[in-house]
């Protein structure tokens, strides 16, 4: 049977739901998975994050991080529509759960299928803009789907640092995230194992991207713009730190020249 759930919005109009997940050429995050070349079929969950649905799924953010979420960059400056659904899925999300987790589960599990008929691994990203403690919340996901890798950032410090002490399901991989207000905890997780995901002010030219420092915290730095499978990337051996995962500022974080969140060039060029 189709899927289909009328949700009122925070206006009180009404929207059509009709799929929760979408694939990865649906995403410009996850496409860039499958143009690394992984053995991977990715989808994703896209919320609306913060409170843009009347529901705070970012409890975490900064106001920095609000500000240039890309939530509405890309596809969705162009099509209304985008915003908008991501919107009606988190408020139905909120709303009625009991509907939500049933066809969301329903839409892993077609996933699953169609990834091992192309001989692929299913990765799955619960939180492309959002936050949300789904292990805390709904565990059954990841006790259902245990050959499946899901991975999320997240600014949430406790969560990252059960995911450390090895107390979150074993399939499930974070990458911690600078708010710009966050760096002790950042260092403090770097100094642990774990990866911390930094949005950097690097200049494109048309499409080309360009290279990113080298270091920043004393730590060295991945490219995390060639794939969103943050679980592939490099991990720290025991006792040592971890890696920055370096990120090209995209949408309105071009612009933010001040507040911290997006980490800036020096005078010279350098960003220290």
């Amino acid at each position: 049977m189709h899927f289909c759930e009328m949700v009122e919005m925070p206006d009180k109009s009404i929207y059509k739901v009709d799929r929760l997940l979408g694939r990865s050429n649906s995403n410009a995050k996850l496409a860039k998975s499958n143009k690394a070349g992984s053995q991977f079929l990715t989808i994703g969950l896209s919320l609306a994050p913060a409170k843009a649905s009347g529901f705070n799924l970012c409890t975490s953010a900064s106001g920095a991080c609000i500000r240039d979420c890309i939530f509405t960059a890309g596809q969705a400056q162009i099509f209304r529509a985008i915003p908008l659904a991501r919107i009606a899925k988190s408020r139905l999300l909120r709303i009625a759960p009991s509907i939500f987790i049933p066809q969301l589960m329903t839409e892993i599990r077609n996933a699953e299928k169609m990834a091992s008929r192309k001989n692929l691994r299913l990765a799955c990203r619960l939180n492309v803009f959002s936050d949300v403690k789904w292990e805390v919340e709904f565990p059954q996901i990841y006790d259902t789907f245990r050959g499946i890798q899901f991975y999320d950032y997240t600014k949430h410090y406790d969560r990252m640092r059960s995911y450390l002490n090895g107390n979150l399901p074993k399939n499930l991989h974070l990458t911690f995230s600078w708010s710009g207000r966050n760096e002790d905890q950042c260092i403090e997780i770097l100094n642990r194992g774990g990866n911390v995901a930094i949005p950097f002010n690097v200049k494109y030219f048309g499409e080309k991207r360009q290279p990113l420092p080298k270091k920043f915290l004393g730590r060295p730095i991945i490219d995390g713009d060639i794939t969103d499978l943050r679980f592939l990337d490099r991990k720290a051996r025991k006792g040592r730190a971890g890696y920055i995962i370096g990120l090209r500022a995209k949408g309105k974080g071009k612009k933010d020249l001040k507040s911290g969140f997006i980490v800036q060039p020096t005078d010279d060029g350098v960003i220290w």
